[in-house]
């Protein structure tokens, strides 16, 4: 291999086998474990654009820059990973690296900014799916969470993980859509874990903060307790968001003085323009339906999912 593994990656080059590519992978994978990862950079920034369908080169440019300061992989590298997740772990099983535990990143949730685990196939189809509902792609999003991608069995706790986080990025999707029953019920297939510290936890808690805002809407005020019971993780996000949502709730029953005490707890957890606006324009309120009770909201609620189930 020439000493500058640049020269490799010359783009006027009408045909480079798969084996070179996987040749700048194992050039990279060493500079990583040598922890030159500022010297990886530019080799797999040039990898990418010269193979753009190979997903471990995506991956491995994503896990070097989180090592640089990038704390999360950005929304470009996401897409990236999905456009090419054909090829997710090939390129690594050809170097001999563990597979599912080489090039893990994290990503953060749009709704909610939690940090989450981006370890398998199947997390970066349920990251990408957050992202496009996020922008406004309901159809996508559904498309590519229901996506089961053809890879490795996942460990136990690897597979727990990824399909709480895929109940999870579900709930945001029917958030966004006001569809709170179809919310409820995928909510409701979740089991509390057994260690309150680990990220099964922290997606936990973001589901009940989710659970109690659409109880809200739906007029029961028993979401409050759920959203308390999420801002008193202690969760940054998780905490910022749920006291936000019950500012907007109280605001909506024309009690600002809750309203603005809440939107300042939500501050002290996490600086946020939507919450900072709020404050100050007295007109945005959570929208509460009409010609229904909170009795009869509540009743609904229960034949969905008991909202004192997690608590």
């Amino acid at each position: 291999m020439p000493d500058d593994p640049s020269a490799l990656l010359d783009p006027t080059a009408s045909s480079i086998p798969d084996e070179v590519a996987v040749m700048v992978l194992r050039r990279a994978a060493d500079l990583l474990m040598a922890e030159s990862y500022s010297e990886a950079i530019p080799i797999l920034e040039a990898a990418v654009e010269r193979w753009p369908t190979e997903c471990d080169l995506h991956r491995a440019l994503a896990f070097t820059r989180s090592r640089c300061g990038t704390a999360d992989t950005a929304r470009e590298g996401i897409a990236s990973m999905f456009d090419s997740r054909g090829t997710f772990d090939r390129m690594v099983a050809q170097l001999g690296l563990p597979e599912q535990d080489t090039f893990t990143t994290t990503w953060t949730l749009p709704t909610i900014p939690i940090r989450l685990p981006l370890v398998t196939a199947r997390d970066v189809s349920i990251a990408h799916a957050a992202y496009l509902a996020a922008e406004g792609h309901s159809g996508d999003a559904y498309t590519a969470l229901f996506e089961v991608p053809s890879t490795a069995p996942l460990t136990q706790d690897a597979a727990v993980v990824t399909d709480m986080m895929s109940v999870l990025v579900f709930c945001q999707i029917e958030f966004r859509r006001g569809h709170w029953y179809s919310l409820l019920d995928a909510a409701a297939v979740l089991q509390p874990p057994a260690d309150d510290s680990d990220i099964q936890s922290v997606l936990m808690r973001t589901v009940t903060a989710i659970r109690g805002a659409a109880l809200l809407r739906m007029g029961a005020s028993a979401g409050l307790k759920l959203l308390e019971s999420a801002a008193a993780y202690n969760y940054r996000a998780i905490s910022s968001w749920a006291w936000w949502q019950m500012g907007l709730f109280y605001r909506s029953r024309g009690d600002e003085v809750n309203a603005q005490a809440a939107f300042g707890n939500s501050l002290i957890y996490e600086d946020s323009p939507k919450v900072r606006e709020a404050i100050l324009d007295t007109s945005i309120a959570m929208e509460l339906p009409h010609g229904i009770g909170e009795e009869e909201a509540v009743g609904q609620a229960d034949a969905e999912s008991d909202p004192d189930s997690w608590d």
